[in-house]
């Protein structure tokens, strides 16, 4: 939509447009002799507080404003006579900056084409931020899906047997991600086990991967007492084991596989798909992994372990054949994502969900 400034509101004329690609430059095109800095933060500290007294002037515009695009170009256009200044007083040869991107951003954000729920099945939902890596890169994932994403974080601890489909029958996704220890696992399971056995969208990440095998070995491959080494070390099919690297660490703390780490993808896989490459590096944050003992096992019952690492000994991806959407991953692919370049995974996870919505 087009802005209108009233007259007595607006800003002085700049010297080059925001939206310009014409270069920021001082008033005069010959190199000045720069003075001591301390003789030019006066005169910056008065740019800076004439620019400041516009200040009412923008509450009373921004008032008048009603989507991001509007009040983000027009404090843009105030802030310009405060980069013009600058740039005059430290004699900074610059170019304007090209906001394309951003402004399609905020595009995305304020003009979504379509909708979708998700919802997140944690066990620390009662802190907001213990999941905020993972709420950042839903929303990357919106915005490249040019879709309103609406996210619910749903306490694994109250689901149930009694209460799964209440709780999550209205959302087009689920998302498990990470965690420790055995508090909100079994909730975890049975939201696995809803998602698989109706077609629903599925995103497992570290723990998310490692529950999502346990529940397929309990419900699928009938193993009924199987478990990770974590939770049960007296389970009789310890799906989920310490890894070889961990059986001598004693020290807690930095001591778990860290870091970024490469990871080889088959193709014809969703994984494939999503990446479309062949080899990726991820980072990593755990100390216990897929017990290769079972691999084939999964593998005759329809589980692809499409991510594997370079020596093929540790699954990093498994996901489904006979399914919309069901992919889990060992590694943390939310630390990965930006807005203007979300994760695979993630934006492929969303667009399935969007997907399923329209099936419904």
């Amino acid at each position: 939509s087009t802005l209108s400034v009233p007259p007595s509101l607006a800003p002085a004329p700049l010297a080059a447009s925001p939206t310009s690609r014409a270069p920021l430059l001082p008033s005069s095109t010959a190199p000045k002799p720069t003075p001591p800095l301390a003789r030019r933060l006066p005169r910056i500290a008065v740019a800076v507080q004439a620019s400041a007294d516009w200040l009412p002037r923008w509450r009373a515009l921004t008032g008048m404003m009603t989507t991001r695009v509007e009040i983000g170009l027009f404090i843009r256009v105030f802030k310009g006579a405060i980069d013009q200044a600058l740039v005059e007083e430290l004699n900074i040869w610059t170019g304007a900056p090209d906001l394309a991107a951003w402004r399609r951003i905020v595009h995305n954000l304020d003009h979504p084409t379509t909708e979708a729920k998700i919802a997140v099945v944690g066990k620390y939902v009662g802190v907001f931020d213990s999941y905020k890596s993972i709420d950042e890169s839903l929303i990357h994932a919106g915005i490249a899906n040019s879709c309103k994403l609406t996210v619910e974080y749903i306490d694994a601890d109250e689901i149930n047997p009694a209460t799964f489909e209440a709780l999550l029958a209205r959302f087009d996704g689920i998302l498990v991600p990470g965690g420790f220890g055995t508090r909100g696992v079994e909730g975890k399971i049975t939201a696995i086990k809803y998602a698989r056995e109706t077609g629903k969208p599925f995103f497992g990440i570290c723990l998310g991967m490692q529950v999502a095998a346990i529940e397929y070995a309990r419900n699928v491959l009938k193993l009924s007492r199987a478990h990770s080494q974590e939770f049960d070390a007296q389970s009789p099919d310890q799906i989920i084991h310490l890894m070889e690297s961990q059986k001598s660490v004693t020290a807690k703390g930095g001591t778990m596989r860290l870091g970024a780490y490469p990871c080889r993808i088959t193709q014809g896989t969703k994984a494939h798909t999503a990446y479309a490459c062949s080899e990726i590096s991820e980072r990593h944050r755990h100390r216990f992994e897929f017990n290769n003992t079972y691999r084939l096992k999964f593998e005759s019952e329809g589980v692809v372990f499409s991510g594997l690492s370079p020596d093929g000994e540790l699954v990093e991806i498994m996901e489904l054949k006979n399914h919309p959407w069901f992919v889990a991953c060992q590694f943390h692919p939310e630390l990965k994502s930006r807005p203007m370049n979300a994760h695979p995974l993630f934006t492929e996870f969303v667009s399935a969900a969007i997907s399923a919505k329209r099936a419904k």
